[in-house]
């Protein structure tokens, strides 16, 4: 119903299509009451590091009638599975200038709706869009080699390099941890994007997630340890407030587990072989000018059921990596000088590419690669607490202890006295309208909740918002527990003076 009595910031909200290579504005065929979006991440516990597919749905009016429906002659072009959707908001304030609006969800279409009959609901089209995360959890990575000595921000750009579909923009933060070997455990073709970013977001014991405007965003371990300034603050005047409390939000007991790698000392390991008679293998015949395409997995040699990764990979060359001959026995002549073999290795394969330049059909009779090979053998497990409610964290690319410490540590003081919660509000003032708009993912906020005891700073870590009549913006944030502490930080220019109410950071 209209808002009377009081003043109310005016909302503003804007709906593009990317149509035909250019931003349409399809606000006006928004029914405004229908478009909710979210993003952030799906739990709010100590383990949940990277953010989960973010969405946004709305019903259209499709006048003409088939004017957003896919298969109607009458359909927009560019409109269908795919196509970008921007959402903006902005506000007109009571009081002060006004500020600039802000992009809140883009994503890409992924499921349309059409209405159907001859009345009203045959002109309704819903649709919902997901954004880059959902792309992530799509693509697989490939064509990486293992990372060595990289930072989680490195090891990110060079996975995000290699994605068929890029986000918007990046915002890495520089790691606080260099791990040793990364990507060694990535199955070429097999093993998601979303995956890599997780293992990244746990091992640094940071964050991976998207703003509103698309910016993939990576926060380092210490992030938020420097981060004391409230973005908005909340005494009593939020519209609901619940407090999650359950088995595992607030831990008696941490464990967490690190992985460190056995390297080989020399690149001299057979890490793959295939069609090697001297090993029983069949030999693969290749006819006369044709070209075989010959994936393979790195395996463990100590272990023929287990991959491994491998780094410091060996260019072919004959005898030592492949054979070839007239006979399939390779008892014929050596036709090893006819087979051209160029191998693109990465972190856990080897692909090559085999042709064959004789005049006739020649056999492979061996077929391997040579490099050093990367063990996860012997993962180590450090706990702190000594209670029954356990939270185990996994980091699956660090091998430090002293990190696994310092993180189970931290873990158990943040956790065990603190649950993470959710807050609504809506834009009814100005403050209220700026929080809305200006307020995103990893920002720190103060609230108090005189009913359920809360008074605490946190972190959102979630946001949910959808339009209501006048229009007002509801917005639901989901929060967990920051650290009221104040952390020194080595060679931090504004965390760096260690004080009698400094914590020494991790």
């Amino acid at each position: 119903m209209p808002l009377t009595g009081i003043a109310v910031p005016t909302m503003t909200l804007l709906v593009e299509a990317y149509l035909v290579s250019r931003w349409v504005d399809i606000t006006s065929v928004v029914i405004a009451q229908t478009i909710r979006w979210q993003r952030g991440f799906a739990e709010l516990g100590p383990g949940d590091r990277c953010a989960s597919s973010g969405t946004c749905s709305a019903t259209l009016i499709s006048n003409p009638v088939g004017t957003y429906a896919p298969d109607h002659t009458a359909c927009r072009a560019g409109w269908g599975i795919g196509t970008k959707i921007r959402v903006t908001l902005g506000y007109d304030p009571t009081t002060g200038s006004t500020p600039t609006p802000v992009v809140v969800f883009i994503g890409r279409v992924r499921e349309i709706v059409p209405g159907v009959g001859p009345h009203r609901s045959g002109r309704r089209v819903t649709f919902t869009a997901t954004d880059w995360l959902d792309d992530a959890a799509e693509m697989t990575v490939q064509g990486v080699v293992a990372q060595v000595n990289k930072r989680g921000d490195e090891i990110l750009t060079a996975v995000v390099a290699a994605a068929a579909i890029a986000p918007e923009s990046a915002d890495y933060d520089t790691g606080d941890s260099t791990f040793p070997y990364a990507l060694d455990n990535v199955q070429d073709n097999q093993t998601r994007l979303l995956q890599v970013l997780a293992q990244v977001a746990q091992s640094e014991h940071g964050y991976v997630y998207l703003t509103g405007p698309g910016a993939l965003t990576f926060e380092k371990r210490t992030a938020r340890q420097t981060m004391t300034t409230p973005a908005a603050s909340f005494d009593n005047t939020m519209m609901g407030f619940t407090v999650r409390y359950a088995r595992g939000v607030r831990p008696s007991k941490v464990r967490v587990i690190v992985h460190p790698r056995i390297v080989d000392a020399a690149a001299t390991t057979v890490l793959f072989y295939r069609y090697c008679i001297s090993r029983g293998s069949p030999a693969l015949p290749i006819t006369a000018g044709a070209t075989v395409t010959v994936f393979g997995p790195y395996g463990d040699p100590a272990n023929a059921f287990e991959r491994c990764g491998g780094t410091a990979m060996v260019t072919p060359i004959t005898p030592d990596d492949y054979l070839a001959n007239t006979a399939a026995d390779g008892t014929g002549t050596n036709k090893s000088a006819q087979l051209t073999v160029v191998a693109s290795f990465t972190a856990s394969g080897v692909s090559f590419q085999l042709t064959n330049t004789d005049a006739g059909t020649i056999y492979v009779t061996g077929l391997s690669c040579r490099g050093k090979g990367i063990y996860n053998r012997d993962p180590v497990q450090v706990e702190d607490g000594t209670g029954t409610d356990l939270v185990t964290l996994d980091m699956p690319l660090q091998s430090d202890a002293n990190v696994a410490a310092s993180v189970a540590a931290e873990v158990l003081d943040l956790w065990s006295d603190a649950n993470p919660c959710l807050m609504t509000f809506h834009t009814l003032t100005d403050a209220r309208a700026r929080a809305a708009l200006g307020v995103d993912l990893g920002a720190r906020v103060w609230a108090v909740e005189t009913s359920t005891g809360v008074v605490r700073e946190s972190y959102v870590q979630s946001i949910a918002q959808s339009v209501l009549p006048g229009p007002v913006i509801e917005t639901t944030w989901g929060l967990v527990p920051a650290s009221e502490a104040t952390y020194w930080i080595l060679e931090s220019a504004t965390a760096g003076v260690l004080g009698s109410t400094t914590w020494l950071g991790f």
